[in-house]
């Protein structure tokens, strides 16, 4: 699209969308409500409550919809490290609380009038949360007094929020408060923080909840008022209003797996009064139940973080613990009160575009209160010309990158932040054209665009924390309102947290303690909203051994935190991850990904391409913690170590020593190049593997960041079932084949061959194989024309010359049709890497080795015994002035050049011109000629006709001008030859560089002491790709299902035997009590019957085996026909095969 029709598109959208109202309602959406467009959402749902947990790093945290994380008693609700089973909180919870003075009718009073009692007035005091208990409950008893899900923001036919690694978690159709967030096929997209299908971090959860279902002050209170924030809005059934205080979170979680941050849970709050009233008096707050050990808690106000440890670092049974810790990052801000809370030297800013924000100014001062502390706050930026409403001035519009002066070009210039409200722009991979409403490369920020309002969180005067409290809940858990601090007491928390107190004192052994950050009071007007957010930190500290109780480990951890979080959630991003296979085989697992994430583009340095390479990880539990064993310099194991590593050819390799973490820096690869397809044989046959490719980048060496690289997520719910297996994982158990099974075999030969690669077939699953069919491998070149470039550059005026850049592969059934009309498979070949597998197809692989760039193989002389001397320079240019091939355009062919007596060949050419500057000599007689060895022609030798090669054209270089062929020793002007063909009607070739010094040499070769005399002949050899000539033939033979003479009964084996009360083959469990035991049958036959029985002859089980022949595996989960778990003993076992035979055997269970 031109900058013209972008322009034009953007005008006639900006007058269409001029007319809207600032209330606003998309299709199939909820109207957005005031200028900071608030969703206008149903009331909440009790029966819209789910769960999931936060796994994309190594903290596992299990979140509710209704704003509670963690959940006592349930031991594996809160894991660091994930895998360990080691819980680390009890519950955390989200808290709004106001004060209101209200009318009898239960309207609010002015701010800073008292209640009258004596006329009903009344004082209301409101703790609006959801947690696992202390709650008011209605006296129904059917649901809590608090916070409950909004739907729109879940898919209701699924066990779960809205989570970003799971697209069918998200609603059908669009989001409620977003629903033009679909792809073009109308399918739900991400709804991300900084917009449609964007997702910042590796994992992020988001959900929606309002406290509509709070009814306390609906019931009759004889004492108090009610309240109704929403007058005439009414409950599901009709016999409640809108309940409540009026509040609705937009919550959302964040994490990341980057070394630097894979200890930390970010959540962030939105949270708005959707009330019809405006309120003088919030405090949000954050509730943390620590669940450790024997708790140990301490607060440190300038880092405005709390932290939790063990008082000697060991839990229950021994288990080494780290600390946990919350540190507090965003608060809500008071855009009205001429202060500058924040202390940047802005005073008053505000998300909300109010009077001319949108106004340009050409004045750097103008907004800024305190040139010295805007300067210090947000170094190394300086004041600038900007958009009134971007008071930090660090929107972008975008960049006139060939300072054409015209209008956006997505093909030229950088889109910066001017992306559009959608948050969506041309670079990213789910763009789809401008956005519709024209606000994209508008040259002037909207809502919805990265550093402006409501995604730049410095656009807020925030106030900061104003209270800290602490607490052992043992001492403070009961039912005295005036003292007890449970949520159901509303008015002793608000004492708790409006007196701007901080409690940062030790709480020092074995006690249960609470932490609840706080932040106000602040007021909120009707249909406005402020923010809260909060991380949750992990690290191996022991800070009952250092002074003051300090932890180095967590200190580092918050800056990186912080970090991210003053960079607006926006961190770098590991590519996208790869999509992978495991197959399962005989004593061998094989992987195969595909290319996804290799055009990667990272946003947070103008999408350039940072993909670098692969790496396998192989496990035998799920969390892969196990793998964790490269250590930084603090001993704590911070890297995965693969059984594998695959590096783009880049000159990017080693350690990343620009990005040292902690002593310890990420290992890049060693230019090994990429592969697709990984056979591991080091593994055993019925165990359990878990594999993840993950994709790295090369980070970023000039602002000193480190690479990414993707996560590896595999959940297990709490009975440690696999309940969620991500893209780039796998799980499988290798496993022999059935008895009597004989696999097919492949037999291949090329039919034509010129270019000097080769295809080897792969067998990567054995069931997908079709067996008995024919196939053909061809190629189609594809070459880009002419490049008149090249031919200025190699002094040909008037030649062609052509490159390949690439070629297509196919694979045709040729099994009843030798027409190559039944593709079977096709594959695009970019010409950027030598070696490369196919995808899989009717389980094979096809590996390609095909030379991308002509190169010369070998030189010799026929004759072994000739004795000139041979010196070769390749790719340099010799001293004295000798020209290099790497002037000219390379040679495909192979050559040979053979010497004469007599003169019988004459020097060609089909027009004149220069060479590299050299005048070319036509006509010149000469005492050799040359031979091309991949062209042939017929010609009859008295008996019968032959093919003989092709002779190949000689040209004359006239080096020393003096318009005749001369050759002089060890003289670097003498005459030099190309030899190649120049007549391009007749097929496209390029040319030998040949050198002659006192004879001639080819690629720079130098026969340095003899000429050669006749009947010498010099041979070329080179590496070539292939051509559309090349044909290559396999067949997949015949597998025998059952050969009876392959049968040998006596395979069979029972593993373990003995059983000793578990076993390596058993699937991983966090907790003994879910131990899933298992026996193993080997080399069964494929139709078969196994009976166990016990030493009286009673049928303990009968297993039924109905196996594919490729597999010979039974496993037995050690469980009675009344599915009861058999006792320890002595077994008889029994396989009957029929038509083949029958085993009978014995195994043992050892108590």
């Amino acid at each position: 699209m031109s900058k013209n029709s972008i322009k034009l598109k953007n005008i006639l959208f900006a007058i269409i969308f001029s007319l809207i109202a600032v209330s606003e309602i998309s299709a199939q959406g909820v109207p957005l409500i005031g200028p900071e467009k608030i969703p206008d959402d149903p009331s909440a749902e009790t029966t819209a409550r789910r769960w999931w947990y936060m796994d994309g790093n190594r903290v596992w945290l299990k979140f509710f919809n209704d704003g509670m994380l963690g959940n006592f008693p349930d031991p594996l609700s809160s894991i660091w490290p994930k895998g360990s089973g080691i819980n680390m909180n009890d519950g955390l919870a989200v808290i709004v609380q106001s004060k209101l003075n209200v009318t009898p009718d239960g309207v609010p009073l002015p701010t800073g009038v008292e209640p009258d009692t004596s006329k009903g007035e009344g004082t209301l005091y409101f703790c609006q949360t959801y947690f696992r208990e202390d709650m008011d409950v209605d006296p129904s008893g059917a649901f809590n007094w608090g916070f409950y899900p909004v739907v729109g923001y879940l898919n209701l036919d699924q066990d779960k929020p809205a989570i970003s690694n799971d697209d069918n978690s998200w609603p059908i159709g669009g989001w409620a408060d977003e629903p033009d967030f679909v792809d073009s096929a109308g399918v739900t997209e991400w709804n991300g923080y900084f917009g449609r299908g964007k997702t910042n971090a590796d994992l992020e959860a988001y959900y929606v909840t309002n406290d509509s279902w709070d009814l306390e002050f609906q019931q009759d209170q004889s004492s108090l008022p009610p309240f109704y924030p929403r007058p005439g809005k009414v409950l599901p059934g009709g016999k409640y209003q809108w309940g409540g205080l009026g509040f609705r979170i937009g919550a959302r979680l964040f994490q990341w797996a980057h070394p630097q941050a894979q200890d930390a849970v970010f959540v962030h709050y939105d949270i708005a009064n959707i009330s019809d009233y405006d309120f003088d008096k919030i405090i949000m707050s954050f509730y943390i139940d620590s669940g450790i050990g024997d708790d140990w808690s301490t607060m440190d106000k300038t880092l405005n973080m709390c932290w939790i440890f063990d008082q000697n670092g060991v839990g229950a049974g021994g288990r080494p613990l780290g600390i946990m810790a919350f540190a507090f990052l965003e608060s809500p801000g008071i855009k009205t009160d001429g202060i500058d809370n924040d202390d940047d030297g802005l005073t008053d800013e505000s998300r909300v575009p109010l009077g001319d924000a949108e106004r340009w100014t050409d004045d750097p001062m103008e907004g800024i209160s305190n040139v010295t502390k805007f300067k210090e706050f947000y170094y190394p930026q300086e004041p600038k010309p900007h958009w009134v409403g971007d008071e930090n001035q660090n929107w972008r519009s975008w960049l006139d990158a060939d300072s054409s002066g015209g209008d956006f070009d997505p093909s030229i210039d950088l889109i910066r932040d001017d992306v559009g409200s959608d948050g969506v722009g041309p670079e990213d991979p789910n763009y789809y054209g401008p956005d519709l409403n024209g606000t994209e490369a508008n040259s002037r920020p909207d809502d919805g665009e990265p550093n402006y309002n409501k995604t730049d969180k410095d656009e807020s005067d925030q106030i900061g924390l104003t209270s800290f409290q602490a607490w052992d809940r043992n001492i403070y858990k009961g039912s005295d309102p005036t003292k007890d601090r449970e949520f159901q007491y509303d008015e002793m928390f608000w004492n708790l947290t409006s007196k701007g107190e901080f409690n940062p004192y030790l709480l020092e052994g074995k006690i249960n303690p609470i932490e609840l950050f706080a932040s106000g009071p602040i007021p909120i007007n009707s249909w406005r909203k402020e923010r809260f957010s909060i991380a949750e930190l992990h690290t191996w500290d022991k800070p009952f051994k250092e002074p003051n109780f300090e932890a180095p480990l967590l200190f580092v951890l918050k800056k990186t935190v912080q970090r991210i979080y003053n960079s607006n959630y926006r961190f770098a991003k590991p590519p996208e991850k790869p999509i992978l296979t495991a197959i399962a085989g005989d004593s061998k697992v094989t992987l195969l990904w595909d290319e996804a994430s290799e055009k990667s583009k990272e946003p947070f340095f103008n999408y350039i391409e940072d993909f670098e390479g692969y790496k396998v990880i192989r496990s035998t539990e799920p969390y892969f913690e196990d793998d964790r064993v490269i250590t930084d310099g603090f001993g704590t194991e911070i890297f995965l170590k693969p059984v594998a590593q695959f590096d783009l050819i880049d000159g990017i390799k080693g350690f990343a020593d620009w990005s040292i973490y902690n002593g310890v820096s990420y290992y890049l690869g060693k230019d090994s190049g990429l592969e697709h397809i990984y056979i591991d044989r080091d593994v055993m046959n019925g165990r359990t593997y878990y594999y993840a490719v993950v994709a790295y980048d090369f980070g970023m060496d000039s602002v000193g960041l480190a690479p990414s690289e993707n996560t590896a997520t595999i959940t297990l719910n709490e009975s440690d079932e696999i309940t969620f297996v991500d893209r780039n994982c796998a799980v499988v158990v290798p496993h022999a084949f059935a008895n009597g099974y004989l696999e097919s075999t492949v037999d291949s030969n090329w039919v034509t061959k010129e270019g000097t690669g080769d295809i080897s077939i792969k067998r990567v699953d054995e069931g997908k194989i079709v067996e008995g069919t024919k196939y053909t491998v061809k190629f189609s070149e594809r070459r880009e024309g002419y490049d008149p470039d090249k031919a200025a550059e190699s002094g040909l005026s008037d030649d062609k010359i052509f490159e390949i850049f690439n070629d297509t592969l196919f694979v045709f059934n040729t099994t009843t049709d030798s027409s190559l009309t039944d593709t079977a498979y096709t594959m695009y070949i970019r010409y950027a890497k030598d070696k490369y597998n196919t995808e899989r197809f009717d389980g094979l692989v096809l590996g390609i080795d095909n030379p991308s760039i002509p190169t010369m193989q070998q030189y010799f002389w026929k004759d072994p015994q000739t004795d000139i001397s041979v010196y070769v320079e390749e790719s340099q240019k010799p001293k004295g002035g000798y020209k290099t091939v790497s002037t000219l355009p390379e040679v495909p062919w192979d050559y040979s050049i053979h010497f004469t007596k007599d003169t019988n060949y004459t020097a060609t050419l089909q027009r004149f011109g220069l060479v590299s500057g050299m005048n070319l000599l036509p006509g010149q007689p000469l005492t050799f000629y040359a031979l091309n060895h991949n062209y042939h022609h017929k010609e009859w030798n008295g008996t019968d006709s032959v093919l003989v090669p092709d002779t190949a054209a000689i040209s004359i270089v006239d080096a020393n001008k003096n318009g005749i062929f001369d050759w002089h020793p060890n003289d670097p002007f003498s005459d030099y030859l190309i030899i190649g063909e120049f007549d391009f009607k007749k097929r496209i070739d390029w040319g030998d560089f040949v050198d002659l010094d006192y004879c001639m040499y080819a690629y720079n070769l130098h026969f340095l002491d003899k000429w050669p005399k006749p009947g010498d002949v010099f041979n070329i050899r080179t590496n070539r790709p292939f051509r559309a000539t090349d044909t290559y033939k396999f067949e997949i033979t015949e597998s025998v299902d059952f050969d009876a003479a392959a049968v040998d009964m006596d395979m069979i084996k029972v593993v373990p035997n003995p059983y000793r009360g578990t076993n390596l083959m058993e699937p991983y469990v966090r907790e003994g009590l879910h131990q899933r035991r298992r026996l193993m049958f080997t080399h069964i036959p494929a139709k078969s019957t196994i009976t166990i029985f016990s030493l009286n002859g009673y049928v303990v089980q009968q297993l039924h085996v109905d196996n594919p022949p490729s597999d010979g595996k039974v496993v037995w989960d050690m469980q009675t026909k009344e599915g009861l778990e058999i006792a320890y003993g002595l077994y008889i076992y029994k396989v009957e095969s029929p038509g083949i035979g029958e085993k009978v055997g014995k195994f043992a269970v050892i108590k």
